[in-house]
C-alpha cells in the first residue's frame, strides 16, 4: 500500500488502514500466569490503540465534511 495524504485517501483505503489486526483469542501456551497476562495486556493495548485511531479518523472526517458543507453554502 502506498503512503498518501490522509485527506486524499478513499473510504476503502481508510477502512483498510484501520482494519483490526488478528488478535489471538486462543489459549496461549505460556509457562507462567504472568506471561499469559502480558500477552493479554498486549492484545488489549493493540485493540485500544486501534479504537482510538478509528475514533480520531472519524472525528477528522466529520470536521472535514462540516467544512465542505459550509463552503458549499457560502
Amino acid at each position: 500500500m502506498t503512503t498518501t495524504n490522509p485527506a486524499e485517501q478513499t473510504e476503502e483505503q481508510a477502512v483498510e488502514t484501520v482494519a483490526p489486526q488478528e488478535v489471538a483469542t486462543e489459549e496461549v501456551s505460556t509457562s507462567t500466569p504472568e506471561e499469559a497476562l502480558a500477552v493479554q495486556v498486549e492484545a488489549y493495548n493493540q485493540l485500544q490503540n486501534q479504537h482510538l485511531r478509528l475514533a480520531a479518523d472519524f472525528d477528522n472526517f466529520r470536521k472535514r465534511r462540516m467544512n465542505e458543507l459550509e463552503q458549499l453554502c457560502f
